[in-house]
């Protein structure tokens, strides 16, 4: 078995270690938090396994450890990762990898050094819908995707060291990742701060790359209802996802346009293909359990992480570029964005 230890019992740290004890190849030993109110938690959630009042305390001290999951806030994950590595350890890290693309770098050429796996809690992922999403753009179904626009929306949770872009970004952006690897040529965004100077609770951002497709992103946590939305365009057929629809997450549309020039003139005059919808097939159970053992998998040598350090480094070359839009828009407003 895996002996994992867990770092932070704050809102995720209860799901992965739920899942980390339910999951046949993990032996959870140890958890630390700074909290003694999670620390009592964590007790009585596990009793018997060894507590700490700091993840390096764990990371260095605990005897026996073959990983650790880091569930602490953003600010923390470079160090605990890289001492975890360092050391030895397989790591899993909750999103986002890291604050920068740079220390995400650093961490996976530490773990390619060290030999161990390295790897981003990118949840969606692993959800049914999230699988299939990725299923379908790999075997072509959508033909060349033209657009991706995503509404995630909800009253809250604010979080007291990230904004709305790098705590529900991540998600969106990990998805996205899948379907060009390609770096945005124009990045166009907007965010307000309705609570806290300076850290932005609504983003727009729109991101548009050479070979000509677009993603738009919608991320809030200012709204009285939770919007969960996706759209994905594509030449052949339609993707929409819907976390919350009465009737089913993942439609996929025979829909689209089939273009025609105009007699005589330059305007492209589009003719309308208004097919039915279909339902793919989905995998049932909980993401977060697919997702522990995908880990599992991975260290063992029987598959090839599709939530890997490059991933998250990704994703974090994502968010930087929108961060640094975000920044200027706000720099010249007089304003603070970070």
């Amino acid at each position: 078995m895996i002996s994992v230890g867990l770092v932070g019992y704050g809102h995720w740290g209860p799901n992965l270690l739920r899942n980390l004890a339910a999951h046949p190849a993990f032996r959870v030993v140890a958890a630390a938090d700074h909290r003694a109110d999670r620390r009592a938690a964590t007790r009585q959630a596990a009793p018997g396994i060894a507590l700490y009042d700091d993840g390096v305390a764990l990371i260095d001290d605990h005897r026996g450890l073959d990983a650790v999951a880091i569930a602490s806030p953003v600010s923390t994950h470079y160090e605990l990762a890289r001492r975890a590595l360092e050391r030895g350890l397989h790591v899993l890290v909750e999103k986002p990898l890291c604050t920068r693309s740079e220390e995400g770098r650093d961490l996976v050429a530490i773990a390619a050094r060290q030999k161990r796996v390295l790897m981003v809690d990118h949840t969606l992922l692993f959800t049914g819908a999230g699988r299939a999403i990725r299923a379908l753009q790999q075997g072509e179904r959508l033909g060349r995707v033209t657009y991706y626009d995503s509404q995630r929306l909800n009253l809250g949770l604010f979080q007291p060291d990230v904004n709305v872009l790098w705590d529900l970004g991540p998600h969106d952006l990990a998805l996205l990742a899948d379907f060009r690897d390609e770096t945005p040529v124009q990045v166009e965004v907007s965010g307000q701060c309705h609570v806290n100077p300076g850290i932005p609770d609504i983003v727009h951002a729109s991101l548009h790359f050479a070979s000509g497709w677009m993603a738009h992103f919608h991320w809030s946590w200012m709204s009285p209802e939770k919007v969960r939305r996706t759209v994905i365009g594509g030449s052949d057929r339609m993707l929409v996802w819907d976390e919350l629809a009465a009737d089913g997450a993942l439609k996929l549309y025979d829909r689209g346009i089939d273009k025609a020039a105009k007699p005589g003139g330059r305007t492209i005059l589009p003719g309308y293909r208004t097919g039915g919808w279909e339902t793919p097939a989905m995998e049932s159970g909980e993401a977060l359990q697919r997702l522990v053992g995908h880990f599992a998998e991975v260290i063992e040598g029987h598959a090839v992480s599709i939530a890997d350090g490059p991933r998250g480094v990704r994703v974090l070359q994502f968010l930087e570029q929108i961060q640094a839009a975000l920044d200027r828009n706000e720099a010249a407003r007089g304003g603070g964005a970070s």
